[in-house]
């Protein structure tokens, strides 16, 4: 993961937690690379100057940032702490100190079979966490699934907390927003289709891989051989 030095205008303290390098920018604010007093490092996330000044904006982050509250475990980035009512609200949460799986591939090519059918069983271990939380994820994508070096017990599915960029199109266009991840409306709060689906299809190829668990619930833990 490449790490960038921090600028003039970073901050070098948020909350409780020193910052030491950026690890990226978006639509929502900049990550930075922090720790707390005890040497445990996060991914420190700090909203954007525009977006912390709309009082919509706030609510809806407000919401979200709750729903990661209640994810626990299960091959997930948990959510470690944050600040609503800070001038520039921000939310820290574990770092797993590995490429993303888009990165990997990116850089290294296709993924041999042991690795893709560890990869899977870990996330279909994070989706079931989310949703046994109540929570929908909404944006399962390569970069939102971090490989540890420590191997597949330790790859996180990254829960995201809003999408500024999408909340400026949306005022852009008459003001209307799409459902950002964790966000939870009529019959769908049970479960975003499109995460049942693949998590149906990691559940199917998995069950067909030899000396993979057979049930979702006995993922957990479970490794296997191929990843460096």
């Amino acid at each position: 993961m490449t790490m960038m030095r921090l600028r003039r205008e970073d901050p070098r303290v948020v909350g409780s937690f020193r910052l030491h390098r950026r690890l990226g920018a978006g639509g929502m604010g900049v990550v930075y690379l922090g720790s707390d007093r005890r040497g445990q490092r996060v991914a420190l996330k700090v909203i954007r100057p525009d977006l912390a000044e709309d009082q919509e904006f706030r609510s809806r982050f407000a919401r979200e940032v709750s729903a990661a509250r209640r994810i626990r475990g299960g091959c997930t980035a948990r959510l470690v702490a944050a600040d609503l009512d800070a001038d520039r609200p921000w939310f820290a949460t574990q770092y797993v100190p590995g490429p993303s799986l888009h990165d990997k591939v990116n850089e290294e090519g296709p993924l041999s079979a042991a690795q893709t059918a560890s990869i899977g069983a870990a996330l279909a271990e994070g989706l079931l966490a989310v949703h046994d939380a109540g929570v929908v994820h909404r944006d399962l994508k390569p970069s939102n699934i971090l490989l540890s070096p420590k191997g597949p017990p330790h790859h996180r599915l990254r829960h995201r907390v809003g999408h500024g960029r999408e909340h400026a199109d949306a005022r852009r266009h008459g003001g209307r927003l799409p459902r950002l991840p964790g966000a939870r409306t009529g019959a769908r709060g049970r479960g975003d289709a499109r995460d049942g689906r693949l998590r149906a299809r990691c559940h199917a190829r998995l069950r067909r891989h030899r000396g993979l668990p057979l049930r979702p619930g006995q993922f957990r833990g479970h490794a296997l051989p191929g990843r460096p």
